[in-house]
């Protein structure tokens, strides 16, 4: 996977989801692909990068847990996993260890600045509390949650309580303008108040936002010091463009098809509409192809 993120001139931060739910041999092997992940990544790459990752409570022992921390420490990474995407992992915790999710991980002593928490969808009023009060960094995936009936993460009461958010798709629909409408829309019917997640809000959660809960300061922005990464937007709307209405705009009317132009680290990997690092109907055919074979194996 880094060789092709280096290859297609994409920017990637890699990781492994390990877990012990496949015997004890997989998860060893989960771990050490992690480490191995992310010592290739120190290397001389400015594109790629690497984290560790393990799955979620109810498939990690909290041995493994605390080892994947620890691994990660010495190798001055985050460490990302799921936490409450649904009303399972929590009652679960419950059931288990007495307490739940967030609860269990803060006993554990992992729970900090260097935890990547995705979902974070089912809390409790205690669980928002951890995320705030120990700086816990964390992911909203608004459209993987519904499509997976796990709910609506109380997004703007953690960016109340100042919790670090970014922004994520997690697969399911990946245009990235479909998931900031999704963001946009949600928490509006959620609360019954058309006033929040407001069109800055859901942007910043997908640029500045999303820099920070990868710890990434030079990234989401134009400036000194940031990264060369940015897209081209056509903007041939029917309403005049201005600086009030702009970023509503985009959120409520663009999407992926709208990008005319990518550049990755001061290199231009997309022009005119045009991808110039790969055949793009020869991927399409080859994961057309990859997809028949893997059904057939079902």
């Amino acid at each position: 996977q880094a060789r092709v993120v280096e290859e297609m001139g994409m920017r990637g931060v890699l990781s492994f989801e390990a877990t012990e739910r496949a015997g004890s041999e997989l998860a060893r092997l989960g771990l050490e692909e992690n480490v191995a992940a992310i010592t290739a990544a120190s290397g001389d790459s400015s594109l790629v990068d690497a984290m560790m990752c393990f799955h979620t409570t109810f498939t990690c022992s909290p041995a493994y847990v605390t080892e994947a921390f620890e691994l990660a420490g010495d190798l001055g990474v985050l460490t990302h996993c799921h936490v409450n995407e649904g009303v399972h992992e929590p009652r679960w915790a419950l059931e288990h260890h007495g307490k739940r999710t967030l609860e269990h991980y803060r006993d554990l002593g992992v729970t900090g600045d260097r935890m990547l928490a995705s979902q974070v969808v089912q809390l409790s009023e205690v669980e928002r509390q951890i995320l705030a009060e120990d700086g816990v960094r964390c992911v909203h995936m608004p459209l993987s949650n519904c499509e997976v009936g796990g709910g609506i993460a109380p997004i703007p009461e953690l960016l109340e309580a100042g919790v670090t958010m970014g922004l994520g798709s997690d697969g399911y629909v990946n245009d990235f303008y479909e998931v900031m409408r999704g963001a946009f829309m949600m928490h509006k019917g959620r609360l019954c108040d058309p006033t929040v997640m407001d069109a800055r809000t859901v942007f910043d959660l997908a640029t500045r936002g999303g820099a920070a809960a990868l710890d990434r300061p030079d990234l989401g922005f134009i400036g000194e010091g940031a990264r060369a990464d940015l897209q081209l937007i056509t903007c041939d709307l029917p309403t005049p463009v201005t600086a009030e209405n702009l970023l509503d705009q985009l959120v409520l009317w663009r999407n992926g098809s709208h990008v005319t132009d990518v550049m990755v680290e001061g290199n231009w990997t997309v022009r005119h509409g045009e991808l110039l690092t790969a055949d793009l109907g020869e991927l399409a055919d080859e994961t057309a192809r990859q997809a028949r074979r893997l059904w057939e194996k079902r």
